[in-house]
């Protein structure tokens, strides 16, 4: 299911939510796994939110990966080695939220928004 492939593209690729005050730096593996469950809260909210608006959901799930915690994780995960593996357990409790948020969108929109899942799996 292209949905349970997203979600484990976002826990390897660790990109973070764009969501109100998290830090746009990350200082501490509790900074980026705080970061990467929010970016996971974030792309469940823009698909309950989105529906099957195709446009809507390319254009906010771009905006994620244009984010500046994007960058900002992306940079940690890059440089800690041990990072991905140590927040993948924190994200399982998501798996069955994002499925059901999810799967409908992108069985509908899925070559739409197929650059953005391009970008957050990067």
């Amino acid at each position: 299911m292209k949905a349970t492939l997203l979600m484990f593209a976002l826990a390897l690729a660790v990109v973070p939510g764009c969501g109100g005050a998290q830090p746009a730096k990350i200082n501490t593996q509790q900074d980026y796994e705080n970061a990467v469950v929010g970016l996971v809260q974030k792309v469940i909210d823009i698909f309950k939110a989105d529906g099957m608006n195709c446009d809507v959901l390319q254009h906010d799930l771009h905006n994620v990966t244009e984010s500046q915690q994007y960058g900002a994780v992306k940079e940690w995960g890059d440089a800690h080695a041990d990072a991905k593996p140590a927040v993948r357990p924190k994200l399982e409790p998501y798996k069955g939220q994002f499925q059901e948020a999810a799967t409908p969108a992108m069985r509908q929109c899925g070559p739409q928004i197929a650059k953005a899942f391009a970008n957050l799996a990067q």
